[in-house]
């Protein structure tokens, strides 16, 4: 962003004040378009040196129709004076058009894609009972888990009826799965219906799946009321049908660039459930360190910042079976060639002979950015290792996928080592050739093992359709990847940095919500290949100290595009989102979630809600 500044952001922060389910409204909001006018005349009546931010928003008012001095996501531009006196309109000015929308009362996220409501006001019993015929362990637990923090008021409270309990119109929560069926993989059906009314609340799904995600949306329906010290569900009767719109919803998390505790590892997955996410991609191992423990190995972990930054197996399994009961995936990476100084530290040989000294090779490790030494294809312990770390992994990540990295491959690295030397001029081959057979080696590995490999793009720009069609293509430097890699055929996933990359601090969440998996993709046959996304929350200045709040609440605009791809497009779908998510922001922050207020990465304001905020 040119010339912005955080006053900017604070100014959209102030534009409106939105009421919790209150009754629909007209509100004044802002749309921002290219300053198109040429800036004569009135246009340099601005006052150059004058920059302001409240003498502009008084400009703006006074104009009427239109302002200047602001960007395309309503940021204010300090540049006024170059900006005014510039004839080309170069576009560092944008008019800001004011009219009249109808904000809807609704403050679900994300929104489901098709419901009905009324105008009524219904009570649910804090003692509530779960009627099913499941014996799901998964449902039983959500249950217990959902009435804590709906009624988190009467947390600790005895279970007596209390005026307002035995006055509530429902004490019973129906709950009817069609399956038994509880494997979570990708492509499992997500899907809900619920019902709210004077007499009945029930959720139907087809797996217990779409039951949590049916759960979630109803503890977003019903609130505490403080004046009758009770819980109740406004604008009932409510009739829901849900799905996601993609299979893959998903947040990166980085554990090698700086440790991640597993508590704050557990409360990444409750804050991903709350948004209807359904993947971690555990990027567990880089460069940097290797806490990941391998028994087969078991000098890989040598390579961990220190012994007490380490995952044993067992904890592991247990974060897979923790994040299962949110109806989340744990999707592991392994990045390989390329990133692998660390694999390195227990097992030296595992590297490329004489990358200390090699031209081209950025090695200074373990410090970022510059630690990028790859793997030795050639030496003798690399494919065992590989494949014996892979099965071993297998059954301790359920996942059906496996993320093999395969980026930023530095292969100059390889240019000091006699033994590839040998070997690329026994096969006759080089550097590209080398990095493809061991992107096709650790394919077959996956396949042996039962995985489904998945690496970022630069494999697909490399070798393109000579890849196996199972793997599945993660396009991080271009959201025309995934148009060029579905349209010969390969499913793929966007994670386009310049979008939905969370360590990138001037993104807004609008951002998130306006990015487009499907761009330039208009064949249907072709849409469907396109999994969904990810946000990607890269280590190298993020620890448990500031996590959440760069991930939250810019992560939920990326997870309503890809649970209700349409809510996004259209007039004003951002300045309609807008309420919900500043609600949302309050859900999680209730939930003990930390997360920014909307339009900063700094602080509040000033005093207000955090309706407002």
């Amino acid at each position: 962003e040119n010339d912005t500044t955080m006053e900017g952001r604070r100014m959209i922060i102030a534009l409106a004040s939105f009421i919790l389910f209150a009754n629909a409204q007209l509100a004044f909001n802002y749309k921002f378009a290219p300053f198109t006018i040429t800036p004569t005349s009135a246009n340099l009546n601005i006052a150059p040196k004058q920059n302001d931010l409240a003498y502009l928003a008084k400009f703006c008012d006074e104009m009427g129709s239109q302002c200047a001095g602001f960007d395309s996501s309503g940021n204010f531009k300090s540049s006024v004076a170059k900006a005014t006196s510039d004839p080309t309109g170069s576009g560092s000015l944008y008019i800001k058009q004011k009219q009249n929308i109808t904000l809807s009362p609704v403050r679900l996220w994300p929104l489901p894609q098709s419901f009905k409501n009324g105008n009524d006001k219904v009570s649910v019993d804090f003692n509530w009972k779960l009627d099913t015929a499941s014996t799901s362990g998964i449902l039983q637990r959500a249950f217990a888990r959902y009435s804590k923090l709906i009624f988190s008021h009467h947390v600790d409270q005895e279970a007596v009826p209390s005026e307002s309990s035995r006055a509530a119109n429902l004490n019973t929560l129906k709950v009817t799965i069609a399956s038994a069926d509880e494997t979570l993989q990708l492509g499992t059906d997500e899907s809900y219906q619920l019902s709210a009314t004077s007499s009945e609340l029930s959720i139907t799904s087809k797996t217990v799946f779409g039951a949590l995600r049916g759960l979630e949306t109803l503890s977003q329906l019903i609130r505490y009321d403080h004046v009758q010290d009770s819980y109740v569900i406004a604008l009932a009767p409510w009739s829901i049908s849900d799905f996601p719109s993609f299979t893959h919803r998903g947040l990166m998390i980085d554990t090698s660039r700086h440790f991640q505790p597993l508590s704050i590892l557990r409360r990444l997955i409750d804050s991903l459930s709350y948004a209807k996410m359904n993947v971690l991609h555990w990027h567990i191992v880089d460069a940097q360190s290797f806490p990941l423990e391998s028994k087969k190995y078991p000098k890989l972990w040598e390579g961990s910042w220190t012994k007490e930054e380490r995952y044993t197996q067992s904890d592991i399994i247990k974060i897979v079976k923790y994040a299962k009961d949110r109806g989340i995936r744990v999707v592991p990476e392994l990045d390989g060639p390329g990133h692998a100084y660390a694999w390195g530290v227990g097992y030296p040989e595992l590297l490329p002979a004489g990358w200390e000294s090699a031209q081209g090779c950025q090695g200074d490790c373990p410090a970022v950015p510059h630690c990028v030494i790859p793997l030795d294809p050639t030496s003798p312990l690399t494919y065992p290792l590989l494949d014996g770390l892979m099965t071993e992994l297998k059954d301790v990540f359920e996942d059906g996928t496996f993320h093999l990295g395969g980026d930023e491959v530095q292969k100059g690295c390889w240019s000091n080592s006699d033994r590839i030397a040998k070997y690329l001029k026994k096969k006759n081959m080089t550097f590209d050739g080398l990095y493809k057979e061991f992107v096709q080696k650790a394919h077959d590995i996956a396949f042996k093992n039962g995985k489904s490999p998945v690496n970022w793009e630069e494999v697909y720009n490399y070798f393109g359709n000579s890849l196996d069609k199972r793997v599945i293509i993660h396009a991080w430097l271009s959201a025309e990847t995934v148009a060029k890699a579905t349209a010969n055929g390969y499913r793929a996933i966007l994670s386009n940095s310049k979008k939905w990359y969370l360590d990138h601090p001037t993104n807004t969440w609008t951002d998130y919500f306006l990015n487009d998996p499907l761009q330039g993709i208009t064949n249907s046959n072709q849409r469907k290949l396109v999994l969904g996304g990810e946000v990607c929350m890269w280590g190298e200045r993020m620890d448990a100290s500031n996590m959440f709040r760069l991930i939250w609440p810019k992560a939920a605009g990326m997870a309503e595009r890809t649970w209700n791809y349409q809510t996004a497009n259209g007039d004003w779908a951002v300045e309609k989102a807008l309420p919900r998510l500043r609600s949302f922001r309050c859900h999680l922050t209730d939930r003990g979630i930390d997360a920014d207020p909307v339009y900063t990465q700094d602080r509040p304001y000033q005093p207000g809600s955090c309706f407002d905020t």
